[in-house]
């Protein structure tokens, strides 16, 4: 017979609690052993130490008995069927994304031409261009970043200092990141993240350790005034323009967007992407 929800919670429930006591039964096992020995190193006299070792040991062995009949009682417990938990998830009403209709826009065909054939022509179209040279403006398609299942996954030069901020000061300054690092063409780490740290994560409400507005983007061009499109070229028409916020020592470095794009993946079913919601479920043909 198939678990239910109930009995599949205490299932997990149980075999979490099991856990969660041999953690600290080992624990207190570890603190009680490093206390005799230091009664040994550190004790008055050798009847102390023996009388230290016997009510560690002593407690040792207790807490042994204790674990292994937890360790029995998890053991009881039958390891979870994945087959009884799809079960139980289509008994709930849930299935797999693989058999949920793609959802598309009501009015599609205010733009298209009715029938499948146009709507193969416009995905092909959407392909091409996510390949093309030209659509990247200066050689560089959008695929060359974004072929990651859309997402990009670089990690240097990615930084971008907040700019839709509501205070246009702030729009063109880099802060620290929580390793002190930041600015353009920084290389990212793992100690950066994330941007915005509370002493305690899972209350909110806690104290604020580190916060910043910069964003984690996705590089773009090279700041230049666009002059022209160049047909059969790759690259357009423009002049060089210095930046004064994406340089290094006055030399120009790719400008950071201020969104990233996130990956592809299932991002049919989302209602809104980006940080702010762009990339919106409207369709409005462009």
């Amino acid at each position: 017979m198939p678990l239910t929800p109930e009995q599949l919670y205490q299932e997990a429930a149980g075999g979490l609690a099991a856990a969660l006591a041999l953690c600290l039964l080992g624990y207190l096992g570890t603190k009680l052993a490093a206390h005799a020995w230091r009664a040994v190193t550190v004790g008055n006299g050798y009847r102390r130490w023996v009388l230290r070792r016997r009510r560690s040991a002593g407690l040792v062995l207790l807490l042994g008995a204790v674990s292994g009949s937890v360790v029995a009682d998890a053991q009881d417990l039958a390891p979870l069927d994945p087959a009884e938990v799809r079960s139980v998830a289509l008994d709930a009403g849930l299935d797999s994304l693989r058999n949920v209709d793609i959802p598309k826009p009501d009015n599609l065909d205010d733009f298209l031409q009715p029938g499948a054939l146009a709507r193969r022509a416009a995905v092909q179209l959407g392909k091409a261009l996510f390949w093309d040279m030209q659509v990247g403006s200066d050689g560089v398609a959008c695929a060359s970043c974004h072929f990651h299942a859309g997402a990009d996954s670089r990690s240097k030069n990615q930084l971008s200092p907040g700019l839709k901020h509501t205070d246009p000061v702030l729009r063109t300054i880099f802060d620290a990141t929580a390793s002190g690092g930041g600015g353009p063409n920084y290389q990212l780490t793992a100690a950066d993240f994330p941007f915005h740290q509370l002493e305690h994560p899972e209350d909110r409400t806690s104290t604020v350790l580190h916060d910043t507005n910069d964003v984690v983007s996705s590089q773009g061009v090279f700041r230049a005034n666009f002059t022209g499109l160049a047909p059969g070229s790759p690259t357009d028409l423009g002049t060089p323009a210095a930046d004064p916020v994406f340089n290094v020592g006055g030399v120009n470095v790719r400008r950071g967007q201020p969104r990233n794009t996130p990956s592809i993946i299932n991002a049919v079913f989302n209602f809104a992407n980006l940080w702010d919601g762009r990339g919106h479920n409207v369709f409005n043909g462009v």
